[in-house]
């Protein structure tokens, strides 16, 4: 198994638990919006950091922005739902992941895939908030 698909399938079976346990959850779409979300976020904000003060001086609209970054997590949600979801590859995945790796190694699985999904922008924010300079 690929890393991906270990971080992708950990996700799935997170939300997927979510549903079994009575929580209004479609888990396919909710893994494919977490991980776009994340992509989408740390995308922009690692742009914003190499750029720096080029972005800033060149004032981009906007509009222009936005598109860009919902394109951004639009392609992102369609890679990942026809990647995992469309060829029931989850289906196999899940049943090779259940079988590979103990209780324990799941667990550790999913609590790093969601700690990078909610640590990771806030590090990326927090380092361009570090370099912005004051107005």
């Amino acid at each position: 198994m690929k890393l991906i698909d270990k971080i992708l399938i950990s996700l799935y079976l997170h939300f997927t638990k979510m549903k079994d346990e009575g929580r209004q959850v479609v888990p396919w779409f909710s893994t494919c919006v977490a991980v776009s979300f994340f992509v989408a976020i740390s995308g922009t904000l690692v742009l914003k950091l190499i750029l720096g003060a080029d972005l800033t001086e060149k004032k981009i609209p906007e509009f222009i922005f936005l598109a860009a970054f919902f394109f951004v997590g639009v392609l992102c949600f369609f890679i990942i739902k026809n990647y995992l979801f469309t060829s029931e590859k989850h289906i196999n995945l899940s049943e090779i992941y259940i079988s590979t790796y103990s209780t324990q190694e799941r667990l550790f699985y999913k609590i790093c895939a969601i700690s990078v999904l909610l640590i990771v922008p806030f590090v990326l924010g927090f380092l361009v908030w570090l370099t912005a300079k004051p107005i």
